[in-house]
């Protein structure tokens, strides 16, 4: 499937989202090449610096999940927003696993919940498979159910 195909299969508001989050990811990535970086990062970031996000993802079958998640670990890394955790809507054998490794190989290591009730998904993502093969530390019954999970990361 080409990149067009699944850029047209997503809504409009999934578009918005995903070019302001690689609108957020040249400016971060060409402002570090700047000479003015610290001065031209303040100015322009500063919305960025203030927010907490808590992302909430069916990481299944497309994506945009991959996408969104790849772009907030990249600004979290660079403390640019807060990631305070990741929750899935979409409960899948190797969920939280794949995701397990997905985070940490982008370099983060985050709480994560799951809706252990969302099971009606058809479908078997390859990626979920070939991810949750590479040593996850973490797994469903691991975490906490999606309500849990925005309560405690509330809490804080």
């Amino acid at each position: 499937m080409r990149i067009h195909d699944l850029w047209s299969a997503l809504s409009e508001e999934k578009k918005i989202i995903q070019i302001n989050f690689l609108k957020w990811e040249l400016k971060i990535i060409l402002l570090q090449k700047s000479s003015h970086c610290d001065k031209i990062l303040k100015k322009e970031m500063i919305f960025l610096q203030k927010r907490a996000f808590i992302l909430d993802t069916d990481w299944w079958t497309d994506c945009d999940d991959a996408v969104a998640i790849r772009l907030l670990c990249n600004a979290h890394l660079l403390k640019k927003v807060n990631l305070l955790g990741i929750n899935i809507n979409a409960c899948m054998k190797d969920s939280i696993p794949s995701l397990d490794v997905f985070t940490r190989d982008c370099g983060v290591e985050i709480p994560l919940g799951i809706d252990h009730s969302a099971v009606n998904f058809a479908g078997n993502p390859p990626y979920q498979k070939n991810l949750a093969a590479r040593n996850p530390r973490r797994f469903n019954e691991d975490v906490p159910d999606s309500l849990d999970f925005y309560l405690q990361l509330l809490e804080q």
